[in-house]
């Protein structure tokens, strides 16, 4: 029979390999989604698992992007925030998910209690600015800055919860 001792050395060697052999570290992936990059980061001695979280949470963003982007995407089937854009001003509702019903509901709230400083139409002014890859220095024109700020009225959306149904009352209003 082994002594304590000897168990015990046993024991401290076998836990003191199995950390040199996988000590913690910081490890990280890089995705592109969402029109941006997102970068995971874990501090792990267990890689493969780390991985795997990445590429659930990756996959959890890309389905959400898919459901609620508000880019057009060739090849792709259109979101629900795509169809809703594409139904402005047109009197039939357009049927959203109900992940999506839920993000619109909260985005409403949330431009009713700031009396319209967060809006979720504010979408109405994508383009005149050019900050990314095709920066423009200038600033659009007045004219045409006022025209899209008359789109831009979280009012404007309307809503069946229980249809789950999305209505933008005036033509080129964005979602």
């Amino acid at each position: 029979m082994l002594s304590r001792s000897l168990l015990s050395a046993l024991h401290f060697a076998l836990l003191g390999s199995m950390f040199a052999a996988a000590a913690p570290r910081v490890h990280h992936r890089t995705y592109q989604v969402m029109g941006t990059e997102a970068v995971f980061t874990a501090w792990t001695a267990d890689i493969d698992k780390a991985d795997q979280a990445f590429a659930a949470a990756y996959a959890e963003m890309r389905r959400i992007e898919d459901l609620m982007t508000d880019w057009e995407r060739p090849g792709q089937p259109p979101s629900d925030v795509v169809r809703i854009n594409a139904g402005a001003g047109k009197p039939a509702p357009v049927t959203v998910s109900e992940e999506t019903m839920q993000v619109i509901q909260a985005s409403l709230d949330m431009s009713r209690r700031s009396d319209g400083a967060f809006d979720i139409t504010y979408a109405a002014m994508r383009g005149l600015w050019k900050f990314d890859d095709d920066l423009d220095k200038r600033v659009p024109p007045a004219a045409e800055i006022e025209r899209r700020r008359q789109l831009i009225d979280y009012r404007d959306v309307i809503v069946d919860a229980k249809k789950r149904t999305v209505r933008l009352k005036r033509a080129g209003m964005p979602g």
